[in-house]
């Protein structure tokens, strides 16, 4: 039986097949999400009519192309609409594991060399074989859709439906309006920090009608970032020689948040914080490896990273230039890709002139990270057996990466923490609490194996009572407390909030409240010569009268970070910057939210918001913006 004469024909198990994963997946992404003030009707709602439009768009064209087309058009046309399919669910993916658009992701691909691109495959820790077969099924993806049409149009024949197109148009027509109305009654009731977290479950990422983002006008733009000439004039005001130069060494741990560090977990960092200096409160300079990396190492706020970076300097972080000022020797081991975004010589120079070693323990599949971080450690220990005048002088830098995903350590026993996730099994977890636990046990896994190379390390250093010791990670990790997985995604506590251990010859005389990556290598100056450098803007965490804020910068690909976080240890105030593309032409702040340290609405502004952002956070402002 066929449909009635002037209907269209609808391959309804195509395009109802289309129509379900894309409810599927907006309702699953909502629900997913902190439910804001009760935002998520509104959006579920949005999500259904957007969905539909997108469909009977689909079948409305599809019928134009078909009747007025060759058929070559056509079978163009179903596999664009397969590659809709497919980005959709490549979409929620990214939504929920990283707070991405499949926009966005693509946008940064695009933008991104080919050797980073590279780079950045290499440091998802899956294997190049994966990536290679994901990318041939791309390929292929246009065929499989119009393979699978073709089977849904001869399975829904059997039992055709049609519709008259006048019907089609009209409710193509009518499904916008409905949306608009619907945008028009309730969008007022939906909060802005609402709008900005749900937006980006819907399937096309936009509402007809946006609340108003609360703008704070800056008096003056973002300075720019010191050129080398300035830099490097900076370096040669300071002289300073420590009466003593006890063995200085920089643990670095990837992706390490610090709640992890458990005795159960990590018995000997845990002991190890308990006799070090530690602020109540340790936070990194971002969401991601390089932002913190630079932080820590220029002791500069982190969302210069891309500016300084661009400068193609060839000298190296102030904090290395200085410790050899000051007469130490630099020798760097890493299991990390220190070639990620260039960060080698951004680092440590051109050439790696700033350092006297670089060895590198590069880790590719089958190799693990938990092998290259042990090479680390057992390659400092038979250098200390070989060269004994090691003993003072020598500044060591470790970076580890077991604790980045996919998370490593040896598997020749059984696991200490189980059951594990397998490496295919990651994504089984968007709803499922055991799964998620399974995912956690492989992090305390590697959490727990890096601590026994800390411990393996405490044991073989010479004069380990007056070494100066740093341990600290990156940034954190997530798993779905606040909505998504592994970090990137937002600035909050689980992402940021890291260890900050440090053993110093000298100790401040009461707790700091508040340490970031910034005020690692001030705080090592200070402690060894009781002196500072304006090369440095971070602070000693021995210093009685310490600026009370932190600042954080989100991951934003190679470009300038965009979205940062200014923290005063109770409240966080969360804003992009007004020019996303060039933030030292931006004369205003978006404010995307505001929250308590622990993830908590902040509500006391209601009546004066921008009077209370001045009087939590106006210093911190008129900082860095001077």
């Amino acid at each position: 039986m066929e449909p009635q004469k002037h209907s269209v024909w609808v391959n309804y198990l195509y395009y109802g097949s289309l129509f379900s994963l894309l409810i599927l997946l907006s309702v699953s992404s909502v629900y997913s999400r902190e439910d804001l003030a009760g935002s998520r009707i509104f959006f579920l709602l949005y999500s259904v009519g957007e969905a539909l439009l997108e469909v009977f768009l689909f079948i409305c064209i599809g019928w134009l192309i078909k009747k007025y087309c060759k058929r070559i058009f056509f079978a163009l046309f179903i596999a664009l609409t397969f590659v809709c399919f497919l980005l959709h669910l490549l979409d929620f993916a990214l939504n929920r594991i990283l707070n991405f658009s499949i926009w966005e992701t693509i946008d940064f691909v695009f933008d991104e060399s080919f050797e980073n691109f590279f780079h950045m495959l290499d440091a998802s820790g899956l294997s190049l074989w994966i990536w290679g077969t994901f990318f041939t099924l791309l390929l292929m993806v246009p065929l499989i859709g119009i393979v699978i049409f073709r089977i849904t149009e001869w399975m829904s024949r059997k039992q055709p439906m049609g519709l008259r197109f006048e019907k089609v148009v009209q409710i193509s027509f009518c499904i916008p309006l409905a949306l608009f109305f619907w945008d028009f009654t309730a969008s007022r009731f939906v909060p802005q920090e609402a709008h900005h977290a749900f937006i980006k479950t819907l399937p096309w990422k936009i509402t007809f009608l946006r609340p108003n983002t609360p703008l704070l006008t800056l008096n003056r733009k973002l300075p720019l970032p010191a050129t080398e000439k300035e830099l490097l004039a900076s370096l040669e005001s300071f002289s300073s020689t420590p009466k003593k130069r006890p063995n200085i060494y920089l643990f670095i741990a990837e992706s390490l948040r610090e709640d992890i560090l458990q005795p159960h977990i990590a018995p000997h960092l845990s002991a190890f914080r308990e006799r070090s200096v530690q602020a109540n409160l340790s936070l990194s300079s971002a969401n991601s490896t390089q932002i913190s990396w630079y932080s820590i190492f220029h002791s500069d706020f982190p969302y210069y990273w891309s500016a300084v970076n661009q400068q193609k300097r060839e000298t190296a972080a102030p904090g290395i230039e200085l410790l050899r000022k000051m007469g130490y020797q630099i020798h760097v081991y890493s299991s990390a890709n220190l070639l990620y975004y260039g960060m080698d010589e951004l680092l440590f120079g051109k050439e790696h002139a700033g350092v006297d070693s670089l060895q590198t323990f590069n880790h590719t599949p089958p190799k693990e990270a938990w092998v290259s971080d042990r090479e680390t450690i057992d390659t400092f220990a038979q250098e200390l057996r070989e060269n004994p005048e090691r003993e003072e002088g020598h500044c060591f830098i470790f970076f580890w990466d077991s604790t980045h995903f996919d998370y490593s350590w040896p598997k020749s026993s059984a696991p200490r923490f189980s059951p594990i996730a397998s490496e295919l099994n990651y994504f089984k977890a968007y709803h499922s609490k055991k799964n998620i636990e399974a995912i956690k046990n492989r992090y305390r896994n590697a959490v727990h194996y890096i601590d026994s190379l800390f411990g393996q390390f405490l044991s073989i250093i010479p004069k380990p009572e007056e070494a100066l010791i740093v341990f600290t990670g990156d940034h954190g990790e997530e798993f779905f407390e606040h909505g998504h997985l592994f970090h990137l995604s937002e600035l909050n506590d689980v992402q940021t909030q890291v260890p900050i251990y440090m053993q110093l010859p000298k100790k401040p005389t009461s707790r700091p409240a508040l340490a970031t990556h910034m005020d690692i290598f001030p705080t090592i100056l200070s402690s060894l010569a009781n002196t500072h450098s304006d090369a440095l803007k971070g602070q000693s965490l021995i210093d009685e009268k310490r600026w009370p804020y932190a600042v954080m910068a989100r991951y934003n690909a190679s470009r300038t970070p965009c979205e940062i976080c200014l923290h005063n240890g109770l409240y966080k105030f969360t804003a992009r910057f007004s020019d996303e593309k060039n933030i030292f032409k931006a004369d205003s702040l978006r404010i995307i939210s505001l929250r308590t340290g622990k993830e908590e609405l902040v509500h006391e502004y209601k009546e004066d918001l921008e009077g209370w952002v001045q009087q939590e956070f106006g210093k911190g402002l008129e900082r860095l913006f001077y």
